[in-house]
């Protein structure tokens, strides 16, 4: 009984879950950093649509819209379907056009974005959307722009966890300092990891060929 009644309280606590003013800022400008290096091979009208998610999502924030319902959802998920099959046609599952629909669906998202989870989603999909940009180009101004980004995203994480200080949602300065410490330790972490798993593939590529005398 104790479990079921911890358990509808934490689906409530999920349902009425608002996101707080500076956070919603900070990943509303992770999303709109993340998209302009797209900017200039999207459609006129993808465009629009992403500026049009961003302008709902701070009108229901402020109270002048209200939260889509799933009629129209479905409504808007169809239009935009359709339009991007008239749009790309048989190469709709090329690079381009997939690039596209994680662009819309993380603007579509916005919308529907009243639960933590959801929160999290929309920060995984900005990392996606920060890889897909590598596909086009690789040099150091883009690399370095998309660092920015990374930065700025991973300080949008600790938005969905409650026991992260409050100084840490309001203050620039530290969200930024903190994201770069943990980028700097994942970093850390991955080259490690890299080498140890190359020395043990190379010594177990030796073992394998010469045996043990």
């Amino acid at each position: 009984m104790f479990g079921y009644s911890k358990k509808s309280r934490d689906d409530r606590q999920q349902a009425f879950f608002q996101v707080p003013r500076t956070s919603l800022a900070w990943i509303l400008c992770s999303l709109v950093a993340v998209i302009l290096p797209h900017v200039q091979r999207m459609p006129v009208w993808l465009v629009v649509v992403c500026a049009l998610c961003v302008l709902g999502r701070v009108l229901i924030y402020q109270g002048r819209m209200s939260y889509p319902g799933p009629w129209i959802k479905t409504a808007v998920v169809l239009v935009i379907l359709w339009i991007m099959l008239a749009q790309f046609g048989r190469n709709i599952f090329a690079t381009e056009s997939t690039v596209a629909i994680l662009i819309v669906a993380i603007s579509l998202k916005l919308l529907e974005m009243h639960r933590k989870r959801d929160v999290l989603l929309v920060i995984y999909l900005c990392y996606f959307t920060v890889i897909a940009e590598f596909i086009w180009s690789q040099s150091i101004p883009v690399a370095t722009y998309m660092l920015f980004c990374v930065l700025l995203i991973s300080s949008d994480v600790s938005d969905a966890n409650p026991g992260i200080p409050e100084p840490l949602t309001n203050d620039p300065a530290l969200r930024l300092d903190t994201s770069a410490k943990c980028a700097a330790d994942a970093g850390t972490v991955y080259f490690v990891s890299k080498d140890i798993s190359a020395v043990v593939g190379t010594l177990a590529k030796l073992i394998s060929t010469y045996g043990f005398e």
